[in-house]
């Protein structure tokens, strides 16, 4: 009879075990995520080479619950060209020359706590940090980092600014190195 019971309990323990895991599973797959890409435009920064390269600006995406890319309305941060992003890294050009669609920072800013908005505006971040940042506060995504700025230093040397995302109101803000090697 004590056997049975042994028996049972950890039945009903493996049970609660399996539900748990199917339950995170399910939640992860449910999750929406972000993603900071770039662009190609149709325009080009003046250079004095023979080759034109043209711009690209970054943009923030979001990729839904079922893994579908959710399109967007953005603006050329050089010529103001109207694109619309149709998946990570790639975008259509529009015969708009403006559009309401398009977020602002200001707008933006309404939505994110001061401690946030102050630093992103002190490291003039474009607009696709300021999506970033607000994303993962909606998203409740503590201990994401954000890179904020970064430059290269010499001999592949980067170096920035990042903070991460401690609460709703609370963030870490620190400086990073990191060598690169290019072969």
């Amino acid at each position: 009879m004590l056997l049975i019971i042994v028996m049972a309990r950890k039945k009903k323990e493996i049970t609660k075990e399996i539900t748990k895991e199917i339950t995170k599973e399910e939640i992860v797959d449910q999750e929406k995520t972000g993603i900071r890409h770039l662009v190609e435009c149709n325009c080009f920064l003046p250079q004095n080479i023979k080759k034109r390269i043209w711009h690209k600006f970054p943009v923030f995406s979001i990729i839904d619950e079922g893994d579908n890319f959710i399109e967007k309305i953005v603006q050329c941060n050089n010529c103001g060209f109207i694109h619309k992003v149709i998946e990570v890294g790639k975008s259509e050009p529009t015969s708009k020359e403006r559009s309401l669609a398009i977020r602002k920072i200001d707008e933006i800013k309404m939505n994110i706590p001061e401690v946030f908005s102050s630093i992103l505006e002190q490291y003039h971040c474009d607009i696709s940090i300021w999506e970033e940042v607000e994303f993962k506060l909606e998203q409740k995504m503590w201990g994401s980092n954000i890179v904020i700025s970064k430059e290269i230093i010499d001999d592949g040397t980067i170096a920035g600014k990042l903070i991460t995302i401690k609460g709703p109101a609370m963030v870490k803000f620190e400086s990073f190195t990191r060598q690169d090697y290019i072969s």
